[in-house]
């Protein structure tokens, strides 16, 4: 089975992927290491403000597409999206 991780590096070039942690108040040290410990090739994040209640996350791996526009193409939560729907999701945000 394909993970997002192993699908993510075909668009790397092209796209721009953050893991953001939900605690803002957190240092970003223990997320980083357990994204290196997985493996996970994008870089990761605290939120800044109130970036996870404007964008209504409210679980824990919420996955959101947003284009250059602004606009969110995509939202998944934990468990859900197939490789055929990553790789639709980045290659509308590439261009290709």
């Amino acid at each position: 089975m394909r993970r997002l991780k192993d699908i993510y590096p075909q668009y790397a070039e092209d796209v721009d992927f953050y893991a953001v942690g939900v605690f803002p108040h957190d240092s970003v040290d223990p997320f980083v290491e357990f994204a290196e410990k997985r493996g996970y090739p994008w870089p990761v994040a605290i939120p800044e403000g109130p970036l996870l209640e404007d964008l209504f996350v409210t679980i824990q791996s919420t996955k959101i597409a947003i284009n250059r526009h602004g606009t969110i193409i995509h939202r998944a939560n934990m468990g859900k999206g197939s490789p055929e729907v990553w790789h639709e999701v980045f290659a509308e945000l590439s261009g290709t």
